[in-house]
């Protein structure tokens, strides 16, 4: 925004600003100063030039000094990406004054709302040191020039975020074009995306780091031979020796009543990976000297399915006793993509869906009995969306409540099909909110070659207050085993 004299009311006033894409170029934006002698223009962020037309028609550029990689315009502003600048021009001194502006830019809250972003120069990037997960990622930026200008000598300051949730990892000076960056070992698990901000909060360059492979679970282990049912938890903790052993402990789906027990140590960059089967997990911390712990230290995690999930010790966000803390956005697991893909998951219950058959075309009311959990559970009730595919369709929720149950200790409960989907017949899979297969399978109705309905679970638990300390430990929320009903129609 920009404010001039109200003697001014009615004269045009513009700005121009470098072209991100190529900064030879230059964008120029106008506006009408209102009656209180105030203009507000949106520009490209950067240095900006500003101009005022005349009475008489006579274009002038007001105040400041010639623009970088220009001869013919004078910044006399600033535009920060994201923000509202406030400069008060005085005429005597041909000067613009900040007089209202919020401290930095807004920078892109996603990698997503990054690519969008045109780049100001552009780079070369190299990466060094040890590769692999747990290790510390180092990127040199060079031959860094702005777009349109071959500048061998650029040198300007900039500040680089890591994306999930953007967090920055410090400032660099780019010197003769070239500037150095290192990663944390934590955004080596996953692929992340890094961007380089100039003071306008204009992208400066941009690469990805890290790996997509989900670390695997140990050799010869339950969790290895049923990859499709686990996830990973990654914990990053501080005053920990390295080398200390966390140990995960899961119900095995494989084997009711049996556990998943899997460990590992605390690398070099303060990270211990663990990749177990989905649901909640136990986590225990030995005791050694050096942690000074009097005994095993425990705690809680959840693990969801084909999702690497981060915790931190001391706790991020310790709201209870619980000594993990869960970063970033609260984490689901990934649904199926196919009824092929959920057909392999390992089933942590069993169930009874009817009916068998139905009119063609009309809305068809499942119901599911004789739900019975392979584990026990501590949970009060188990939450299930319920699927349709060829592509996963969402149909809604049902919640079975885990404090009652029938005379067999079974629980129940239903949904409704839409007709679009009962013509051809479905197959009905259910998942636990950690994404393990709690599925009731089967092929129902007239086709040979039928459509097909799944359901995913999501566990809803009491408040810790309500619940036995310590938990007792359940396997992953019961998938129901596969089965088939004959194909028919009433």
């Amino acid at each position: 925004m920009l404010e001039f004299d109200p003697s001014q009311a009615g004269l045009s006033a513009a700005v121009s600003t470098p072209d991100p894409a190529d900064s030879t170029a230059i964008s120029t934006q106008t506006g009408t100063i209102a009656a209180d002698g105030s203009v507000t223009i949106r520009d490209f962020a950067g240095p900006a030039a500003v101009y005022l037309q005349s009475a008489d028609g006579q274009v002038h550029e007001l105040g400041g000094v010639p623009l970088p990689g220009t001869t013919t315009h004078r910044q006399a502003a600033s535009i920060y990406r994201g923000q509202t600048w406030t400069y008060a021009y005085s005429s005597n001194s041909d000067t613009f004054t900040a007089v209202a502006f919020p401290p930095t830019p807004v920078q892109p809250s996603t990698a997503a709302e990054v690519v969008t972003q045109i780049p100001i120069t552009h780079y070369t990037v190299t990466t060094s040191g040890v590769a692999g997960q747990g290790n510390l990622v180092f990127l040199t930026f060079s031959s860094v020039s702005p777009n349109g200008i071959g500048d061998p000598n650029y040198s300007s300051q900039a500040t680089t975020y890591v994306y999930g949730a953007p967090d920055a990892v410090g400032g660099s000076f780019i010197n003769h074009g070239t500037y150095h960056v290192v990663i944390p070992a934590l955004y080596s698990y996953g692929v992340h995306t890094v961007a380089s901000f100039d003071k306008y909060g204009r992208l400066v360059a941009t690469t990805t780091v890290g790996d997509a492979t989900m670390p695997p679970a140990p050799p010869g282990s339950s969790a290895a031979a049923h990859p499709l049912d686990t996830g990973t938890v990654l914990i990053q903790v501080s005053n920990i020796m390295f080398g200390t052993i966390f140990t995960s402990t899961v119900a095995d789906p494989t084997a009711p009543g049996a556990l998943s027990v899997v460990s590992s140590s605390v690398g070099h960059g303060g990270l211990v990976a663990l990749t177990n089967f989905a649901g909640p997990a136990r986590i225990d911390v030995e005791s050694t000297p050096e942690n000074n712990f009097p005994a095993t230290l425990t705690g809680e995690v959840n693990i969801y399915r084909a999702q690497l999930v981060t915790y931190g010790y001391p706790s991020v966000s310790n709201v209870d006793s619980n000594p993990f803390g869960h970063f970033g956005p609260a984490p689901a697991p990934v649904i199926p993509a196919s009824a092929e893909e959920a057909e392999a998951l390992t089933p942590v219950a069993t169930s009874t869906v009817s009916p068998s058959s139905w009119q063609p075309g009309s809305d068809v009311t499942l119901d599911v009995t004789n739900v019975t959990p392979t584990a026990a559970t501590d949970d009060a009730s188990l939450t299930v969306d319920n699927y349709v595919y060829s592509t996963p369709t969402l149909l809604g929720s049902s919640t079975i409540s885990l404090a009652t149950a029938a005379s067999d200790g079974s629980h129940a409960y239903s949904f409704v099909v839409p007709g679009a989907f009962t013509s051809g017949g479905m197959s009905l899979r259910l998942s636990t909110s950690s994404g393990v297969s709690s599925r009731s399978t089967g092929w129902m109705g007239p086709s040979r070659r039928p459509a097909q309905t799944r359901q995913l679970h999501r566990p809803r638990r009491r408040p810790r207050a309500q619940r036995p300390h310590p938990r007792r430990l359940l396997p992953p929320r019961p998938t129901l085993p596969h089965w088939r009903i004959p194909a028919r129609t009433t």
